[in-house]
C-alpha cells in the first residue's frame, strides 16, 4: 500500500495517532502470537522479511517493484 499510494499513505503515516496505534497493534499480536499461537508468529516473521526485501528493492536503487505492475504509476 505505501508504494502504491505513496502520497497517500505518507499523509495517513504523519498523525502521531495512526504511529502510536501501529507500533502498540505490532506489539500486542506479538505478544500474544509468541504466547499461543506458533503460526500467527510465523506469519508476522515472514510479513517482516517480506517487508524488508520490498525495502531492499527500493533503498538499492532498483525503483518501486509495485511499480511494475499493471495500471500503477511510480513516479518515474
Amino acid at each position: 500500500m505505501f508504494l502504491r499510494y505513496p502520497d497517500r499513505t505518507r499523509a495517513l503515516w504523519e498523525r502521531s495517532v495512526v504511529q502510536v496505534a501501529s507500533l502498540l497493534f505490532v506489539v500486542g499480536v506479538s505478544v500474544l502470537a509468541s504466547t499461543s499461537a506458533v503460526w500467527l508468529l510465523g506469519a508476522l516473521v515472514w510479513g517482516l522479511v517480506a517487508y524488508l526485501v520490498l525495502l531492499g528493492f527500493v533503498l538499492a536503487g532498483a525503483g518501486n517493484p509495485v511499480g511494475r505492475l499493471p495500471g500503477v504509476d511510480d513516479g518515474r
